[in-house]
């Protein structure tokens, strides 16, 4: 059983608080100002977000990209299936 991108997104929200804290944690050492928990939580939730947004966009492509191929193929090859089917009818 195949979990997809769910450990990669995991592994992405962990990489980015160890980051902001240590960068966060050496801003508050020389004497700069740290964000608040609420500037921490949305900073967090865009850096989840984003790469699920595109993830989604991605898959609604593809998924036109597969009825309007599929549509396409209808259109332009059903003269050519009816005429199969109808010489395999004659034979």
């Amino acid at each position: 059983m195949t979990v997809g991108c769910l450990p990669l997104l995991f592994a992405w929200f962990l990489l980015d608080l160890i980051g902001k804290a240590v960068i966060w944690g050496i801003a508050a050492l020389c004497g700069k100002e740290v964000p608040g928990l609420a500037t921490v939580v949305k900073c967090s939730a865009s850096a989840i977000l984003i790469p699920l947004i595109a993830i989604y966009i991605a898959i609604f492509i593809y998924w036109l990209y597969l009825i309007i191929s599929d549509f396409v193929s209808n259109v332009f090859h059903k003269g050519k299936k009816t005429k199969e089917i109808e010489d395999q009818r004659n034979e």
